[in-house]
């Protein structure tokens, strides 16, 4: 169970991304904007409509959080989010074309969403084993050989073969 605390920075975090996405397509000059700018105009809004008791420190941590999805998104790991190659990821991610750069937002977006299942619902989970484990013998079926039915097959290897 998440605190209310921890739930609100993970939505703002949500809102952050999914503000930067509606930025970046909104038009063409953010298209060609920098990501650390389309993240920073993001949580510069989302703070100022939702968070007003944000602390501009508090704000940084929830843009570098937002910066630290988008990367792991992109398949790249980071130490955490003081880690310095942060601006270097996100020039290269800049490098990547347009519609890219959408579906990564969208991706981290709703990987951040707080309120999305962790589970799908199509998802069964594995039944749990009630009793103790029995002991029981694997059943070996006939061996198919004329040695069974009283002939000789000069022994086929089978457990239990008549023509040994």
């Amino acid at each position: 169970m998440t605190t209310p605390d921890l739930h609100h920075h993970r939505a703002l975090v949500h809102k952050i991304l999914t503000q930067s996405q509606r930025l970046l397509m909104r038009d063409a000059v953010s298209a060609r904007s920098a990501l650390a700018s389309v993240l920073n105009t993001a949580t510069e809004h989302v703070c100022n409509k939702h968070a007003t008791r944000v602390s501009p420190h508090h704000a940084a941590w929830l843009e570098a959080e937002a910066a630290s999805h988008l990367i792991n998104a992109a398949g790249w790991q980071l130490t955490g989010l003081t880690d310095p190659t942060l601006p270097h990821y996100l020039t290269r991610l800049d490098q990547r074309p347009y519609p890219a750069r959408l579906r990564l937002l969208d991706t981290a977006a709703h990987r951040a969403n707080p309120d999305r299942p962790t589970t799908p619902p199509s998802v069964s989970l594995p039944q749990q084993r009630t009793g103790a484990p029995t002991a029981s013998r694997r059943r070996v079926g006939p061996c198919p050989c004329a040695c069974n039915s009283g002939g000789s097959c000069g022994g086929c290897g089978h457990a239990g073969c008549g023509g040994r």
